[in-house]
């Protein structure tokens, strides 16, 4: 091999591992906003944005007064630039007592069983289940260069 063949394979070998090992993050802008349904803040629940480029989507939880922030990465806050399809996730657990349970059993009554009278939990959608999932969620929203604030007044359907 000549001088010339190893000083060009080792530039190149320096470009691939210079570009194959970055670091940086695409160009993130901070985006903000509150989420309520009839007229009322989400409570709990989960927000994500799914860029229209195929790009990283960024999301968060949901605060008590239905306000959110959106993280790309760790300590990447904010989303890319550009469309966006949304989904929004808000779900509570409920649990229910068994009918019966309180009633006034007398004086000479054996306790009850305590297995025949277990609570029921089930999970019940804070907000339509349509908004939960990316093909049937009819929510979208454009990430500007810039600081967003995107509220989202989530219609009764």
């Amino acid at each position: 091999m000549t001088i010339r063949t190893l000083v060009t394979l080792f530039g190149w070998l320096g470009v691939v591992l210079l570009t194959g090992c970055s670091d940086k993050y695409p160009d993130l802008y901070p985006v903000t906003g509150r989420v309520t349904f009839k007229g009322q803040p989400v409570p709990s629940g989960t927000i994500t944005f799914y860029p229209q480029d195929g790009s990283r989507p960024a999301n968060c939880t949901l605060s008590g007064d239905g306000s959110y922030r959106l993280m790309t990465y760790e300590d990447g806050p904010g989303a890319v630039s550009g469309p966006h399809k949304v989904t929004i996730e808000a779900v509570k657990q409920v649990t229910e007592q068994p009918e019966g349970d309180g009633e006034d059993r007398g004086q000479n009554t054996v306790e009850p069983d305590l297995f025949s009278k277990a609570q029921r939990t089930h999970t019940e959608w804070i907000v339509p289940i349509e908004y939960s999932h990316r093909d049937t969620s009819p929510l979208r929203a454009k990430v500007e260069h810039d600081e967003n604030k995107i509220n989202f007044d989530l219609p009764v359907k």
